[in-house]
């Protein structure tokens, strides 16, 4: 039987610590889960991010929901958005909208 394995992405964190290495844009995140999985099972992958807000900057909000939805096709990749509004109020843990 094959070891389960569930993913947590904190996207946020993740898209900056990228970008500082000049990769943001290039990371391929269904071969990302691959690399991860290695021969175990996954059960989810939950990619938490915050949903931009689209009076600020339209052009960006638009590319961020394309993003959004290319994850979404990938097989058991969950995206979990939550407001930016509640982390600013200093909220650990942003609920699921």
């Amino acid at each position: 039987m094959k070891e389960r394995v569930a993913i947590f992405i904190d996207g946020s964190n993740l898209y900056h610590s990228l970008k500082k290495l000049g990769l943001a844009d290039k990371l391929n995140f269904k071969r990302l889960i691959e690399e991860l999985l290695r021969k175990r099972e996954l059960v989810n992958a939950h990619y938490y991010i915050a949903q931009l807000d689209f009076k600020t900057n339209p052009k960006k909000y638009w590319k961020h929901q394309k993003f959004i939805n290319k994850l979404k096709k990938i097989p058991k990749f969950k995206v979990i958005l939550c407001t930016c509004n509640n982390c600013k109020r200093g909220r650990r843990f942003c609920p699921n909208n």
